[in-house]
C-alpha cells in the first residue's frame, strides 16, 4: 500500500475528492461487495482521493463495527491506486475517536478525519480533542469543520484564530471545510490554503469561486456517478482552460445542482448511483428511499439532457479542443 507523507498530503492534496455513499442491501444491512465494487469504478475511473465522512457514508446510521467494516472495504480497495481518508462517527466521545483513529492506523488509511462530537462552549475544549486524537496516531488528521451548536444558543464558526491554532499541530493535515458560508469559505481558503489541505464543500461552481482564493481540491457532486466529468474539470483548471471548466460546470453541473438539492441531496444522489448501475438504491431507516413522483423528476431531467445514454461503461467525454 503507498504510503503518503503527512506533508504531501497537507501541501499537495488537490482535485476531485470522492465521497462513498454507503450501499445497504434488502435487510438493511451493510453491502460491502457493492461497496467494494463502487470503489474499484471511481479507481479504475482516475479517483486519487476517496474518502468516507460523517454525512455522505451515513456514519449516523451505523455502528462503530460497521464504520470500521466499512473504512476497511475503502482502504483495501483504494490500495496503491488512491489516497483514503477514513471518518470517525458522528456521535461519540474523545475516547472513542481515538479508538476509530487507530483502527483507521491499523487497517492503512492515509488519514482520519474526526467530527468534534459536542456544542461550543470554548475553543480550548476543540482544541484538546483534536490534539489528544493526534498524539495517539502517526497518520495525518483532519479537521471536519462546519457550525457548531452553542452552549449558549444559535451556532458558531469554528474560528480563524482556532483553525490557524489546530492547523499548527505536527499530524493535523487540513480540513473538510462545510461552513455552509460562502464568503467564510473563502476566507479559510485564503488564510489556511497554504497551511493544510482544504476540501472544499461540494460542487465545481464552489470551487470555481473558492479557486481564487487559492482552493486546490474540493468533495465531488455529481462527480460520485460521473467521476470522469470531476476529473476533467480539474484538469482544465490545473491547464489554465478556464474557459472549458467554466463550461463544465454549465452543461452538467447547474440545472442539475438545482434540481438535486431540491429533491434531498442524500437520498436523491443514492438514486442516482442505482439508476447508473453502481448501487443499490436501499436505504437504511429512517433514511427512506427516494419518492417515485422525486424519481420520475430526475428521470424526465436525464432524458431532457441525455444523461440517460450514460453508464458504467459509457460515461460522457469532455472535448478539450
Amino acid at each position: 500500500m503507498k504510503k503518503y507523507y503527512l506533508d504531501e498530503i497537507r501541501c499537495s492534496l488537490e482535485g476531485p475528492v470522492f465521497p462513498i455513499i454507503t450501499p445497504f442491501d434488502r435487510a438493511h444491512n451493510l453491502d460491502l461487495k457493492a461497496t467494494a465494487k463502487y470503489v474499484d469504478f471511481l479507481v479504475n475511473s482516475g479517483a486519487q482521493t476517496i474518502m468516507t465522512t460523517v454525512g455522505t457514508s451515513r456514519f449516523n446510521l451505523l455502528s462503530n463495527d460497521e464504520i470500521i467494516d466499512l473504512n476497511k472495504v475503502v482502504v483495501d480497495r483504494s490500495k496503491d491506486s488512491a489516497l483514503s481518508i477514513v471518518s470517525g462517527p458522528l456521535n461519540a466521545d474523545l475516547s472513542k475517536n481515538i479508538e476509530h483513529a487507530l483502527k483507521a492506523q491499523e487497517i492503512g488509511a492515509n488519514a482520519f478525519i474526526a467530527y468534534y462530537p459536542e456544542r461550543w462552549y470554548d475553543d480550548e475544549s476543540i482544541f484538546s480533542f483534536y490534539q489528544e486524537i493526534c498524539k495517539s496516531v502517526s497518520i495525518g488528521i483532519f479537521i471536519h469543520e462546519m457550525p457548531l451548536r452553542s452552549g449558549y444558543g444559535g451556532t458558531v464558526q469554528y474560528s480563524l484564530k482556532l483553525l490557524d491554532k489546530l492547523l499548527n499541530i505536527s499530524n493535523l493535515v487540513g480540513l473538510k471545510e462545510e461552513c455552509m458560508d460562502a464568503s467564510y469559505s473563502y476566507k479559510i481558503h485564503r488564510h489556511f490554503g497554504h497551511k493544510g489541505a482544504i476540501i472544499g464543500a461540494g460542487a465545481m461552481r464552489n470551487f470555481l469561486r473558492d479557486k481564487q482564493a487559492g482552493a486546490k481540491c474540493n468533495l465531488v457532486g455529481l462527480g460520485s456517478f460521473f467521476p470522469k466529468i470531476e476529473i476533467d474539470f480539474h484538469l482544465a483548471i490545473k491547464d489554465g482552460k478556464n474557459t472549458i471548466a467554466n463550461e463544465i460546470v454549465q452543461r452538467y453541473e447547474d440545472d442539475y445542482f438545482d434540481l438535486a438539492v431540491e429533491l434531498g441531496w442524500h437520498t436523491q444522489l443514492k438514486f442516482c448511483l442505482n439508476y447508473f448501475g453502481l448501487l443499490p438504491p436501499i436505504e437504511r431507516p429512517p433514511l427512506k428511499e427516494l419518492s417515485k413522483q422525486k424519481q420520475s423528476r430526475l428521470i424526465e431531467f436525464f432524458d431532457e439532457k441525455g444523461w440517460s445514454n450514460f453508464s458504467i461503461k459509457n460515461q460522457p467525454q469532455i472535448d478539450f479542443e
